[in-house]
C-alpha cells in the first residue's frame, strides 16, 4: 500500500510464479496470463515489469483495455515502437509513464533545482556510471539477446538519464562496447559532446563500481552520494566549502514514482511533467544511437 494505491493483482504466464509473488507481497489475486489481468475491472493502473522487448506491446494492450500504465525502464527498445505508444495515449487519453524512479527521488529533484539555479555555475563536465558484476550465463535475462538484454538498456539508461536531465540532447555521441558470447553488451561507455562540455557515462556487468556521480561547473562541483541512482544525499563543493544535502528515501525508493502516478491520474493528465513521454522518447533515441555506434543489434530486429 502506497498512499491510496493498493497492490491488487499479479500476472505471469506461469501461474505458480504469480501465486508465489501474490503471497509474498500480499496481493489479492493471481492471474495465469496478462489478458486475465487486463480484463479485471478492479484494476486502474498496470505496472509493466516484463523483459524489455515486451514493454511497448503490453502498454498498448493495457491502454486498449482502459488501463493507465507505469512501465519499467527502458520503456522501449526502439523509438518507432514508442511513437506508436504515444499515439495510442493521445487516442485513449489514458496516463502512461516510464518508471525511471531516479527522476522522482527527492534528493535528485533538489539537486536538479540547485543546478538550474546556478549553484555550481555553468556545467562543463559530467561523470556517471552504473556497474555491477554478473556471472556469465546465456540463460539469464540480463544476457539474453532475445529479451533485449545487455547492460546499456538495463542499467546504462541511468547515467544517460542524468546527463540528459542536466543537459538535454547532445551534439554528438561516440561509444565503445565489449560483448558477451551471447551477443549482448557487458560493458558500454559513451562520450556525449555538448556545446559547453563533455559527459562520460558507462555501464557494465563486468565489475562493481563506487556508483558515484560527479557534476563539474564553473563555480563548483556536485558529488552525488552512492549509489547515486537511488541516492539519499549529495555534496555541493564551492569556494573550498562543502554543503551537504540529505533526504532519506521512503521504503526502497519506488514510493515517489507511485505518488507521481496518483497525482497525474487525479489531475486527468496523460503524462508526468517531471518525466514526459518526450523525455522517454529522447532517452530511447540516445540508447538507439549508442547501439548503432557499437553495433548492438537484437535477433528480433
Amino acid at each position: 500500500l502506497v498512499n491510496r494505491s493498493t497492490l491488487y493483482g499479479i500476472a505471469s504466464r506461469q501461474i505458480d510464479k504469480a501465486l508465489a509473488f501474490k503471497d509474498l507481497h500480499h496481493a489479492f489475486v493471481a492471474y495465469g496470463s496478462y489478458d486475465e489481468l487486463l480484463k479485471d475491472s478492479a484494476i486502474d493502473i498496470v505496472y509493466i515489469a516484463t523483459p524489455h522487448h515486451l514493454h511497448c506491446t503490453l502498454i498498448i494492450d493495457a491502454l486498449d483495455a482502459g488501463k493507465h500504465v507505469l512501465c519499467e525502464k527502458p520503456i522501449a527498445v526502439h523509438t518507432a515502437e514508442l511513437k506508436q505508444v504515444i499515439a495510442r495515449v493521445r487516442q485513449t487519453k489514458l496516463f502512461v509513464m516510464e518508471a525511471l524512479w531516479t527522476r522522482f527521488n527527492p534528493a535528485m529533484i533538489k539537486m536538479l533545482h540547485l543546478v538550474k539555479d546556478g549553484v555550481i555555475g555553468e556545467i562543463n563536465h559530467i561523470q556517471a556510471d552504473f556497474s555491477f558484476k554478473v556471472e556469465t550465463s546465456d540463460d539469464q535475462r540480463l544476457l539474453n539477446p532475445h529479451l533485449a538484454g545487455g547492460c546499456l538498456l538495463d542499467i546504462g539508461v541511468y547515467p544517460l538519464f542524468l546527463v540528459y536531465a542536466l543537459w538535454g540532447m547532445p551534439q554528438y555521441i561516440s561509444a565503445e562496447a565489449r560483448f558477451d558470447e551471447t551477443g549482448v553488451d557487458v560493458q558500454t561507455a559513451a562520450i556525449l559532446k555538448y556545446r559547453n562540455g563533455i559527459a562520460q557515462v558507462m555501464s557494465s556487468f563486468i565489475s562493481d563500481s563506487d556508483m558515484m556521480a560527479r557534476i563539474y561547473g564553473t563555480k563548483g562541483t556536485i558529488v552525488i552520494q552512492p549509489p547515486w541512482y537511488k541516492t539519499q544525499g549529495f555534496e555541493v563543493r564551492t569556494n573550498g566549502k562543502i554543503q551537504t544535502f540529505n533526504s532519506e528515501i521512503e521504503g526502497r525508493g519506488y514510493t515517489y514514482e507511485i505518488l507521481e502516478c496518483e497525482k497525474c491520474i487525479d489531475q486527468g493528465l496523460m503524462e508526468s511533467q517531471l518525466w514526459t513521454l518526450q523525455n522517454s522518447l529522447d532517452l530511447t533515441r540516445l540508447t538507439e544511437s549508442i547501439r548503432v555506434k557499437v553495433g548492438l543489434k537484437y535477433p528480433f530486429e
